[in-house]
């Protein structure tokens, strides 16, 4: 049991039949926003489960004592209620299994792994358990490390190197009793996310190769979209599965922005079309190029080519004709 609280909650006391209604609440409130279904609770046993909840710095450690159930969080509850978390789980004395992103965890009492509260997942408990479970910003941890989005749902063993040491903080840091000094509590907070961090970095997939990788899916993104004038750097990370500010990352260490790589490729599209699609309209042109707004078109269009829409088509072609 966590060893100071700041929220409690429980089922006991409750009538049987009210118990597991209350408890999707509690796990509401708590956490997320989930779908919570439960054998005992369909067969009329009742449903008793606790759960307790300590904030340290940005941290929230919570301490949960519950009946079997499987949790799911699905695409309309990502859209409704988008949290910017991420949770780890750490199972005390019952394995459990965690699903997202096309992985599975399978975890034994001390292991640990974390899931993105804002994709959709599943968990199963298939026995009375006991869980440690910290809420963590994700802006915190994707700050801390190379790419937290790679790692989830991937198990990160309790009783072996960096992952022993983990582990062991973050059930200390349940069960400590006493209150944790104001000014040193962000400290702490930083310490427990780094290895955090540490613990994860270590069991990811090869990073250097990984970022290649996603790079390559934003540049796809960037041309498969393009011409969508409302694209967003948001639109193209969620399709890739990362966060906006990996993929803000991802591009700088390529020398670029996603504002700058987006109007380049709009750009360099309108330069073929203009001598290709001489029937059409520069207004047209700039419209199939994903601009609006065709004064910021050639303004953007001077500004990289060093001459007017107009004057791009009375360049000469290959064979040396005006292509007006």
């Amino acid at each position: 049991m966590l060893g100071a609280v700041d929220r409690s909650y429980t089922t006991s006391g409750l009538r049987a039949e009210r118990q597991f209604d209350a408890w999707r609440g509690i796990v509401a409130d708590a956490f997320v926003p989930v779908e919570v279904d439960s054998g005992a609770a369909d067969a009329g046993r009742g449903f008793t489960a606790d759960c307790h909840v300590r904030t340290v710095g940005d941290l929230a450690v919570s301490w949960m004592r519950s009946a079997s159930q499987q949790v799911r969080r699905t695409e309309a509850h990502t859209a409704r209620t988008p949290s910017g978390l991420y949770f780890l789980n750490l199972p005390l004395d019952l394995g459990s299994t965690i699903h997202q992103d096309g992985r599975i965890a399978q975890l034994r009492p001390g292991d640990f792994a974390i899931i993105d509260a804002d994709r959709p997942f599943c968990l199963e408990f298939d026995g009375d358990f006991t869980q440690i479970s910290l809420a963590i910003p994700k802006t915190a941890l994707q700050d801390a490390m190379v790419d937290a989005d790679a790692v989830t749902a991937i198990t990160i063993p309790g009783d072996d190197g960096v992952g022993a040491l983990a582990a062991s903080t973050f059930s200390g840091l349940a069960s400590y009793v006493g209150a944790i000094d104001g000014r040193v509590v962000d400290a702490v907070a930083m310490h427990v996310i780094g290895l955090l961090a540490a613990a994860l970095d270590a069991r990811a997939p090869a990073p250097v190769a990984r970022r290649a990788m996603l790079y390559g899916e934003i540049l796809n993104e960037i041309e498969r979209h393009y011409h969508e004038p409302d694209l967003t750097l948001t639109d193209v990370a969620r399709s890739i599965s990362i966060s906006p500010s990996y993929a803000t990352k991802l591009l700088a260490e390529n020398g670029t922005s996603f504002g700058r790589r987006l109007m380049a490729r709009r750009l360099d599209h309108a330069w073929t079309l203009l001598v290709r699609e001489r029937r059409s309209s520069i207004t047209d042109i700039a419209i199939l190029c994903g601009f609006n707004d065709p004064a910021h078109f050639a303004r953007a269009f001077r500004a990289r080519f060093g001459m007017a829409p107009s004057d791009r088509r009375r360049v000469p072609d290959d064979h040396g004709r005006s292509l007006r």
